[in-house]
């Protein structure tokens, strides 16, 4: 497993904050939390999002926060999604 020391307690904490942030839509949060998909970034989401979880794991995180609201979404789905809005 590879490891980014970028990372601390504080900043994966910090960033974390934005999976409960309740005024945050849910595309909003996997976007700051997990990016485009494929380590694909933009200016908006290069800031926050923590190195090493994809849109993957970031649907978990969500999926056990609200089960009834968020559904897991795996890598092959989201790059199917990609190709269908680029």
């Amino acid at each position: 497993m590879d490891f980014n020391a970028r990372e601390t307690d504080d900043s994966i904490r910090n960033k974390t904050k934005i999976l409960f942030d309740e005024n945050m839509n849910v595309e909003e949060k996997v976007h700051k939390i997990a990016g485009h998909g494929d380590g694909r970034t933009c200016n908006q989401c290069d800031e926050t999002k923590i190195t090493s979880v994809g849109v993957p794991v970031a649907s978990a995180i969500l999926r056990f926060i609200d089960p009834l609201k968020y559904a897991i979404i795996d890598q092959k789905a989201m790059d199917g999604l990609h190709r269908l809005t680029d």
